[in-house]
This record gives C-alpha cells, sequence and structure tokens, in this order.
C-alpha cells in the first residue's frame, strides 16, 4: 500500500462539511476586487505610502487578512484532516473563526479607512481571536499525527 493510498484511505470521513471551507474561500473572493477597489480609490496616497490609516492601511489589511488569512485557513481545515489522517473533534471551532474573522477583518478595515481607533481595536481582537483560535485547533490536529512524523514536524 503506497504513503498515497494511506492516507486517502477514509478521507470522506475526516473531511468537514463544504459549507464549513467555502464560507472561508467564498470571503476570499469577496474580498479580493474589494482589496483592488480600495487601491484605485486612494491610487496616489497608495504609491507613496508611508504609514497612518485611510483607505491604503485598509487595503493591506483586506489583502492580508480578508484574502489571504481566509484562503489559508479554508485549505488548512479542509487538508489537514485529510494529510493527517485526524478528524477535527469538532466543527464550532471552525464555523466560529470564520464568525470572527470575517467580521473583525470588515471592522479593523472600517477602522483603518475612518481612523476609528474603537473600530480598529475591537476588529483588530476579533481577528487576532479568530487566527489564534484556528491556530490551535490546527496545532492539535497536526500533534495527534504521530504516526506521520514529517507532517507533524513540518507542522
Amino acid at each position: 500500500m503506497t504513503l498515497a493510498t494511506t492516507v486517502l484511505a477514509g478521507a470522506k470521513d475526516r473531511v468537514l462539511p463544504p459549507s464549513i471551507p467555502f464560507r472561508y474561500f467564498g470571503a476570499a473572493v469577496l474580498f479580493h476586487p474589494v482589496m483592488w477597489l480600495l487601491v484605485l480609490i486612494d491610487a496616489p496616497e497608495t504609491v507613496g505610502f508611508a504609514g497612518g490609516t485611510g483607505f491604503s492601511l485598509t487595503a493591506l489589511h483586506i489583502l492580508t487578512l480578508g484574502v489571504l488569512a481566509t484562503t489559508a485557513m479554508g485549505a488548512a481545515l479542509q487538508l489537514l484532516p485529510v494529510a493527517t489522517r485526524q478528524a477535527m473533534p469538532a466543527h464550532w471551532p471552525a464555523r466560529l473563526g470564520f464568525w470572527l474573522l470575517v467580521p473583525g477583518t470588515l471592522l479593523t478595515g472600517h477602522g483603518m479607512a475612518m481612523a476609528t481607533d474603537w473600530a480598529m481595536a475591537l476588529g483588530g481582537a476579533m481577528a487576532a481571536t479568530a487566527l489564534a483560535m484556528l491556530g490551535v485547533l490546527i496545532a492539535l490536529n497536526v500533534m495527534r499525527a504521530r504516526d506521520l512524523g514529517l507532517v507533524a514536524a513540518h507542522g
């Protein structure tokens, strides 16, 4: 039996319901044009951006949190249980992570665009909590994969 056969055996029982990773991917697809729109709205400032609040900073965070982080989380939550051969013990943390990350990203972006301190702080706390929670969820999954030493060591 090859490694690929071993890893894929019973994979259907370990993957999350499609609605969980697809919500992360869907959010990334929606955030992407928003990021480009913000860059176009504030193009002169974006080229010479040197700090401060505004649309340029918002675009950067929409890219990093809204596009890259949501894509990475969706992919990790869908693929790691298959690769590690360890099912996620519960699905609610992955759902909760989405409902913290996406609104947190939107609130952070709003706060940065409008220079609103409370929105930046609350949105940043929501997004950071989501990333930390999902990071722990992924780390626990990788740590349970003791028979896949390379995967566990890489994780």
